[in-house]
């Protein structure tokens, strides 16, 4: 539960800064959502859903900033990338709720 409470908050941080269609803006991989993912994995360590996302992120940064990727195509990789993970972590609440 705790993973998908970081991930709102981090989805309505990359949800404001909408860029326009096909454009190489990185603005999303600086400044305050860099702090939100840096103060999640301080947080959270050895939270291997959290590293996977994060990793994907600063590797979708990375290809934005050399224009292998448009921002919106990235956004969509990551968007995919992070329904992923939220829907593994609620199987596994489920799961762990039904064997008690």
């Amino acid at each position: 539960m705790k993973i998908i409470l970081l991930m709102t908050m981090l989805i309505t941080l990359l949800s404001a800064s909408e860029p326009s269609a096909d454009t190489y803006d990185t603005s999303y991989c600086h400044g305050e959502e860099e702090q939100v993912w840096n103060n999640i994995i301080k947080n959270d360590p050895y939270n291997m859903s959290v590293q996977e996302l994060h990793a994907i992120w600063l590797g979708l940064c990375i290809k934005v900033e050399k224009h292998q990727l448009t921002t919106n195509q990235a956004e969509d990789i990551f968007h995919k990338a992070k329904n992923k993970v939220i829907e593994q972590e609620r199987l596994i609440a489920k799961k762990s709720t039904i064997e008690l």
